[in-house]
């Protein structure tokens, strides 16, 4: 169990986080990713 500021605000024991890859990474995968226990991101970088 890694133990820092950032797992004790999240209430997790590592802290996993999923890249936030433009064009690569779908809601599918973030959701996926949250419900595995991870932070999920969605990259959006070419959505505007």
């Amino acid at each position: 169990m890694i133990r820092t500021s950032l797992t004790e605000r999240l209430g997790i024991n590592y802290p996993i986080i999923q890249a936030p890859m433009a064009s690569a990474t779908t809601p599918d995968m973030v959701i996926a990713a949250s419900e595995a226990g991870a932070l999920g991101s969605l990259g959006a970088a070419y959505m505007a």
